[in-house]
């Protein structure tokens, strides 16, 4: 298994030099469900629900029965981001979804044309993605899935387009391991005007832990996953989450505790944690995320309601 491991870690960072230096779309990079967000963006080994659609879509394959999931996020500087995304597990032909993000940005009430010269009305820009998805396990205790995505991105009232995938695999080494790898965001470029940009494709890989606890404690289950984030407009990082699952009652109540690390790029390693939780009641649950960009930035919030059939 070691063997394994390494040598998916050296294929993962021989792919570095294949990247380009910078990407249009800067929207795609921001992971819209709470849950992966506070897990500091590393699931994509143990990706095993509707939120799979934005980390690895092999997790699709797990996705059990009818999974929908609705994310707002108060990002940065006023911008807003609404999501959504569902999923339905076919009997043995696997399991298919459909998603959308759509970033909202203020309007700029300033707007001058090139002389200086004031001009009416306001600056409008916005982002938006819709994608179709589908996973299943392809041979014994191997996932595999893939998300065809439209991206249609509004910079200042001019426009650009583009066609990407998103396609992932997920191993199960033992009952409790995992290991996964995802390709996001790759694809043509964003087609402008007046010239064409790179989508902020990235690969993602890393290794899972998952441990059950005996039935009728308080703690139910422990989940750690740690990996590598290679994108292609900035330099390769680390990321690691973990989360602790409290066991549900006779009613159907449950609750989950939270916290990761998105990067550890910079010097500032608190800004780089991230925290959240959810609870969960019968087929309902809510999940929460908060990240700090820095003093001088600002931390975002997310939150998602998540129902399961």
């Amino acid at each position: 298994m070691r063997r394994i491991i390494i040598g998916f870690i050296m294929l993962l960072i021989s792919i570095k030099g294949l990247c380009a230096e910078s990407a249009s779309a800067g929207f795609l990079k921001i992971v819209p469900e709470a849950r992966n967000a506070a897990l500091g963006e590393s699931s994509v080994a143990n990706a095993d629900d509707i939120n799979s659609v934005s980390i690895n879509p092999a997790g699709l394959a797990d996705a059990k029965g009818i999974q929908v999931v609705f994310s707002h996020s108060m990002w940065l500087f006023d911008t807003m981001m609404e999501s959504f995304a569902a999923s339905y597990q076919l009997t043995k032909i696997g399991t298919i979804g459909l998603s959308g993000r759509f970033l909202l940005i203020p309007d700029i009430d300033d707007n001058y044309d090139e002389n200086g010269n004031k001009l009416p009305g306001s600056i409008e820009s916005g982002d938006m993605m819709i994608g179709a998805s589908y996973g299943r396990e392809i041979i014994n205790r191997l996932n595999a899935g893939i998300s065809v995505k439209y991206i249609s991105e509004n910079l200042a009232g001019v426009n650009g387009s583009a066609i990407a995938i998103d396609t992932g695999l997920i191993y199960k080494l033992t009952k409790e391991i995992n290991i996964g790898a995802a390709v996001l965001n790759l694809g043509s470029k964003v087609s402008f005007n007046d010239g064409e940009n790179d989508l902020p494709m990235m690969v993602k890989g890393g290794i899972g832990y998952k441990m059950k606890f005996k039935e009728g404690r308080l703690l139910n289950n422990l989940n750690m996953g740690a990996g590598l984030k290679i994108p292609n407009d900035n330099n390769i990082d680390l990321q690691a989450g973990i989360e602790l699952n409290l066991g549900k009652s006779k009613k159907g109540f449950g609750a989950s505790l939270r916290t990761g690390l998105k990067s550890i790029q910079g010097k500032d390693f608190i800004s780089n944690l991230t925290f959240g939780g959810g609870i969960q009641y019968s087929m309902l649950g809510v999940d929460y995320a908060f990240f700090s960009a820095g003093e001088n930035v600002g931390t975002t919030h997310r939150i998602s309601l998540l129902f399961k059939y």
